[in-house]
């Protein structure tokens, strides 16, 4: 069966993966046997393993990686269902990971059910302080930015089987801080397992999506792809500015101003673009970002620095022209 783990960065998720595997364990008096094997899959740790393979090095390439550590656990996830099946013997896969949308735990649902095994979810409500305090202990490479951890908690969708049926199987716990003795742990656990022996007793089914619920997990998905997008749009716009600068500061006069005076305005052209972006305006931007970012790359550049010549002195636009030039020339090298 699926046990999805639903939270917050620093709720504690991994905490009680870990102690699901070894309370396993304790179940079957210390002995490894097939029957309830926990096998936990980490998306942060797929992501992790793709980035020291170097595929995550720039900045503007971590939402690709990202998406490519969510295919690739599901698809660990789905290899190891496809053991259940064929062996017969009973194994949780935890999915570990945010899920705080309900189109992504409905994913993992509809996994459960191709392979007609049992889904469950495990809530972990930790209050948004403590995680964010949580968060700054977690070992290095694991931690987020507080900005992270507060978006999130904004668009988090609790599970609610009230409004989703499929949801049904669900457990909400607490924050682990708040265990203070081993009793209370050994409950949490107790009602974990209820989760997963009623996951085993009733298979996930194929979801008839209602179109109601068919436009709300379309307009989740639009709000990924926008915050995604606008995302990468601004790491990209920090480079190609950033590079500009460099130009400018080393360009012996060539553009006749002083450094610190760019600073302002391709703030303010960053922001123009941002906001072009944001509105959907910029729909080849798009397409090409999909289809290849270094074509995005090129948009970009044209974009801010035509934000820049309309604010701009009419005597400046041969220089503005000149940096736009090299700022690309260099950029292809990056």
């Amino acid at each position: 069966m699926i046990l999805v783990m639903c939270g917050l960065p620093g709720a504690g998720k991994s905490y009680w993966a870990s102690r699901l595997h070894s309370s396993a364990i304790s179940r079957k008096g210390g002995e490894t046997r097939f029957d309830d094997d926990v096998r936990h899959v980490d998306f942060d740790a797929v992501e992790a393993g793709l980035l020291r393979e170097g595929s995550g090095k720039d900045n503007s390439n971590r939402i690709d990686t990202w998406h490519s550590a969510r295919v690739m656990a599901l698809e660990q996830a789905q290899d190891i269902l496809l053991e259940e099946v064929a062996e017969r013997h009973r194994v949780v896969v935890v999915l570990d990971d945010n899920m705080y949308y309900a189109s992504m735990r409905r994913e993992a649902y509809q996994l459960a059910a191709r392979y007609g095994v049992g889904y469950g979810c495990l809530h972990v409500a930790t209050p948004l302080d403590v995680a964010l305090v949580q968060n700054k202990s977690r070992p290095a490479g694991r931690s987020v930015t507080e900005e992270v951890i507060r978006r999130m908690h904004t668009k988090l969708q609790v599970p609610d089987p009230n409004t989703r049926s499929w949801e049904a199987n669900t457990v909400a716990i607490g924050n682990i801080t708040t265990l203070e003795t081993q009793d209370n742990e050994a409950e949490t656990l107790r009602k974990i397992w209820t989760v997963i022996e009623r996951g085993y007793k009733t298979p996930a089914t194929i979801v008839e999506v209602s179109s109601a619920e068919e436009e709300v997990a379309k307009e989740e998905a639009r709000q990924r792809t926008r915050g995604s997008l606008l995302h990468a749009t601004e790491l990209m716009l920090r480079k190609i500015i950033g590079t500009a600068m460099q130009l400018v500061a080393a360009g012996d006069g060539l553009f006749n101003v002083k450094p610190s005076s760019f600073g302002p305005r391709f703030s303010a052209a960053k922001a123009a673009v941002m906001r072009e972006v944001g509105k959907g305006n910029a729909q080849s931007f798009t397409q090409d970002w999909i289809l290849q970012q270094a074509d995005a790359k090129n948009i970009l550049v044209g974009k801010l620095f035509i934000a820049m010549r309309e604010k701009g002195r009419e005597e400046e636009t041969a220089a503005l022209l000149e940096l736009e030039r090299q700022t690309l020339a260099k950029l292809v090298n990056m």
